[in-house]
């Protein structure tokens, strides 16, 4: 079961509604969080551990994620997040995603090692938090190539699910789905978009990551860059996206600059051009 230490901490929980230069900068590529990273390019695992008797170093593990929480969930920066969160019409996005469903999976790509990497902590436990803050996740899984047999029953212990395949991020979204993808490459999303592509799979999901107008910018201002290949789903996308930037404080910049919610309005007949 999930270690939660701080339940009685908890309160706040979002259930589903009834119904200096004055020139501007020039656009920087969405960055990835190297070492942290796992995807992509594929890494081997950080550890290669053949005992089974890892006891210690996952108690020891469980105490480091229990502090990320807390430092989280008390920060200013994760107060403001919930504020967005339960805003009216935020909400509302959140409840067009579900239409009839009560619940929404939650898949987490990207994570990085949380043994190793104290971002990477974080962004599991902001992942922990915002479970809790929803209130009506059906259940939440979880691939990166680095992570090892520890993180992996740590992640467990907190009701994660591995992910026992690399999906290239290629998930169909057959019901309503979350997509948390802290500071991934951009060719994860572009997968992504491209396996949901057209109405109605994009209104089922939401991703929760790099900003796609970021992407947009870099690769206009750039054009025949290396990463234009890679984000021609993302940039064809653009015009139905709605994208609501995560406001982030110096203090939690590098878990989380950068990073929106991305949100798909698609009517019947909407053509999505590739970019």
């Amino acid at each position: 079961g999930e270690v939660e230490n701080m339940e009685d901490e908890w309160t706040i929980v979002i259930g589903r509604r009834s119904k200096g230069r004055s020139r501007k900068p020039r656009p920087s590529l969405p960055k990835t969080t190297a070492p942290c990273r796992g995807l992509y390019p594929h890494q081997p695992p950080l550890h290669s551990d053949d005992d089974d008797d890892h006891l210690g170093e996952s108690l020891l593990l469980t105490r480091k994620v229990e502090a990320s929480i807390k430092k989280l969930q008390e920060s200013s920066f994760f107060s403001a997040f919930l504020d967005q969160l339960q805003s009216p019409p935020f909400r509302t996005k959140l409840d067009q995603v579900l239409g009839s469903h009560p619940l929404i999976k939650m898949v987490v790509y990207g994570i990085g090692s949380i043994a190793s990497c104290e971002r990477a902590r974080l962004q599991f436990a902001f992942a922990v938090l915002l479970r809790r803050a929803l209130g009506f996740v059906a259940g939440i899984e979880v691939f990166d190539p680095v992570i090892s047999p520890v993180e992996s029953k740590v992640m467990e212990s907190f009701d994660f699910s591995m992910i026992p395949t690399d999906e290239q991020g290629r998930r169909v979204a057959h019901e309503p789905t979350l997509f948390f993808m802290p500071h991934c490459e951009a060719v994860l999303y572009n997968n992504l978009l491209e396996a949901n592509w057209g109405s109605p799979l994009l209104k089922r999901i939401v991703v929760l990551g790099n900003s796609f107008s970021g992407y947009e910018q870099f690769v206009s201002e750039f054009r025949g860059a290396h990463i234009a290949g890679s984000t021609n789903y993302i940039i064809g996308v653009r015009e139905h996206t709605e994208e609501i930037e995560v406001k982030v404080d110096e203090e939690f910049f590098l878990p989380f600059h950068d990073t929106s919610w991305h949100f798909f309005e698609l009517g019947s007949d909407s053509e999505l051009p590739i970019g």
